[in-house]
Formats: structure tokens, C-alpha cells, sequence
């Protein structure tokens, strides 16, 4: 989600961490 990338870049690492796992 782009808006979830401009809330926070970090929030986005997250969620490819998550993804990836």
C-alpha cells in the first residue's frame, strides 16, 4: 500500500519482512 509507505518507509519493511516469511 502506497499510503502505508508514506506513513512510514519502516511499516514497509515490515510488511516485506512478514510477506517473506
Amino acid at each position: 500500500d502506497h499510503v502505508v509507505e508514506k506513513a512510514g518507509p519502516q511499516l514497509s519493511i515490515q510488511a516485506i519482512k512478514t510477506s517473506e516469511n
